[in-house]
């Protein structure tokens, strides 16, 4: 397979190809809801593609779905972790490939594995059990181990963790999500596609997803359908996880439309310097919250979403948020109230691409 490393760097550095964004003005900051129902933005309830195992079925499509990316050309690819592979689908729904299995070699992964973005028919695997970049064609299924680190898709801020196909954020996103955060205690999550738009979940279990293009009001929105998870955005469709009592999992596809164009300012924020010792306070603040999960974990024999309940005393000017919580692991950020830098942490869970498990990792 012949694969321009250098271009595929240069261009992931550069926040991969940015195009015009949708929008809708009104003034005012409005709801998902409201700009659903004059047109503007519109997810397409039924999906163009489900795909995995359903309780009427024989057969076993995936393993445990960790992530999954649509790729230019139609295909979807889907990191499996109970195969330790990415499952390539065309559009109708069609098995192509599976590329990988359990191992440390070429092609061989022994993680829960992640995917990003790349150039062309190909996708970006972060195998954590590694620490390594794998690049995988879905034209062929070749790989290529990738030398030079790439740039961390997933970073925090503000408390609110960020899954982003730009290399840095633009200079209004930190604005947008410290005055996002601090008029909603809820606020965990948010999305920036590859056009520069920032989709933030309005509640920690809504299917609400609001748009922003600068540090002013909702553009648009878009609610996904009950029991549906976000794992992916593009310029025209939406990729989410839903799995049902059984536990058996589904990848779909929602056809996304969006509203009147407006380009989105793609400026990179400056990188400020933290303060190492504020940083390392943070950072040990983090590591004692990871303490204090499992004196909650031995009392109740899981972990718990309400950082307030813990036995945890914070650094003064800082909090901590739970971004999520099972009975296996959790995922939170701890930050500073007055600027937003934030380190996050992840424990017993799969790991953002990038990140690795029980790593504190801070800013972006």
């Amino acid at each position: 397979m012949s694969i321009d490393h250098r271009n595929f760097l240069r261009r992931t550095a550069l926040g991969l190809a940015v195009a015009a964004i949708a929008c809708t003005g009104s003034g005012r900051e409005t709801g998902a809801a409201d700009v659903d129902a004059a047109g503007a933005w519109r997810l397409d309830p039924t999906p163009s593609l489900d795909v995995g195992d359903r309780e009427d079925g024989d057969t076993a499509v995936f393993g445990v779905v960790l992530d999954a990316r649509l790729l230019p050309g139609g295909l979807l690819a889907v990191a499996d972790g109970g195969a330790f592979a990415v499952r390539f689908i065309d559009a109708e729904g069609r098995f192509v490939r599976s590329v990988g299995r359990r191992g440390r070699g070429p092609a061989e992964f022994n993680g829960q594995i992640q995917l990003m973005d790349a150039p062309g028919d190909s996708v970006a695997v972060w195998d954590p059990g590694q620490a390594r970049w794998t690049l995988v064609s879905s034209t062929n299924g070749g790989t290529r181990q990738l030398i030079a680190p790439l740039p961390v898709p997933v970073w925090v801020h503000a408390g609110i963790e960020i899954h982003s196909a730009l290399a840095a954020p633009p200079a209004w996103v930190p604005t947008r999500l410290a005055s996002l955060a601090a008029s909603q205690a809820g606020l965990r999550l948010a999305h920036l596609d590859e056009t520069g738009v920032l989709w933030v979940r309005s509640e920690p279990v809504s299917g609400e997803w609001r748009a922003y293009v600068d540090t002013s009001a909702t553009v648009g929105g878009i609610t996904l359908p009950a029991g549906e998870r976000l794992l992916h955005v593009t310029r025209d469709a939406v990729v989410a996880l839903a799995s049902d009592s059984l536990g058996l999992e589904r990848v779909l596809v929602h056809a996304l439309t969006r509203g009147a164009h407006v380009e989105p300012a793609l400026t990179p924020t400056a990188v400020t310097p933290v303060d190492s010792a504020a940083r390392n306070l943070l950072m040990v603040a983090m590591r004692r919250a990871v303490m204090a999960q499992e004196m909650n974990y031995a009392e109740r024999s899981s972990y718990t979403s309400a950082a307030d309940s813990l036995n945890l005393e914070m650094p003064p000017g800082t909090a901590l948020r739970i971004i999520e919580s099972t009975n296996r692991g959790w995922r939170g950020v701890g930050y500073f109230t007055t600027n937003g830098y934030s380190c996050g942490m992840i424990v017993g869970l799969a790991t953002p691409a990038g990140w690795t498990e029980g790593e504190v990792r801070c800013g972006w």
